[in-house]
């Protein structure tokens, strides 16, 4: 039996940005990177000075480059599944927000 599709490209974004604030700063890193290296950086612009954040604009990727919404999805899925698993450290893994 094989995986089941992901969902169409409207559903990953809004999962993306659902979960957003529960990623880590080392997966955002990877996310980021991987949308300058694969779409450019016009699609990402800094949200404010104070905040440090940069906001990706996944329309724009996705109209650039549509994979690349599906490995954010993917990368963002697989955190949540980390975080829901139980650890028997009591620390989840993926847990620090560094």
């Amino acid at each position: 039996m094989s995986a089941a599709p992901p969902p169409s490209l409207q559903r990953q974004k809004t999962f993306i940005i659902e979960n957003a604030s529960n990623l880590s700063l080392k997966i955002k890193m990877t996310i980021l990177n991987m949308v300058m290296i694969e779409v450019g950086p016009h699609v990402a612009k800094d949200a404010s000075t104070a905040s440090k954040a940069t906001i990706i604009d996944l329309d724009a990727v996705g109209a650039a480059n549509e994979e690349v919404i599906t490995n954010i999805y993917n990368h963002v899925r697989a955190h949540r599944e980390q975080l829901n698993q139980p650890s028997s450290t009591g620390v989840r893994q993926g847990d620090d927000k560094s």
